[in-house]
């Protein structure tokens, strides 16, 4: 090698384009909400990227094409939307991102919560 930093190549299938590499593999867990108010799902988020990521869910199918992904590790929330489903598998892409940090966002008080009760149960 010519001694520049390798790069770890995202594995794409057929029929399938990205605009960008996935960052490594990482399961967590994450939810799923779809409006105020209603139970949140709970998903594994497999891999997670700039501007998407793979999910699993037990129906993808009754995934709603536009949704909220709470990610409680990182205390983050992305407005999503479906782009493919296969098998138990989604993908997703991010059309906006928003850190649960800041408290002066009343209008995702209910995700911060959401995502600091999942990550305690997360924690054990």
């Amino acid at each position: 090698m010519s001694g520049a930093n390798p790069v770890e190549m995202a594995v794409i299938g057929p029929g399938e384009r990205r605009a960008s590499f996935r960052q490594k593999r990482s399961l967590s867990i994450g939810s799923i909400v779809t409006e105020q108010g209603k139970p949140a799902r709970d998903c594994t988020i497999i891999d997670v990227g700039m501007d998407g990521a793979r999910i699993m869910v037990p129906n993808p199918y009754d995934l709603p094409d536009h949704f909220t992904l709470v990610e409680p590790k990182n205390l983050l929330a992305y407005e999503a939307r479906v782009v493919w489903r296969r098998g138990v598998l989604a993908g997703i892409s991010f059309d906006e991102s928003c850190s649960l940090n800041d408290d002066t966002k009343h209008q995702i008080e209910h995700l911060r919560a959401l995502a600091l009760e999942k990550a305690a149960v997360s924690s054990f």
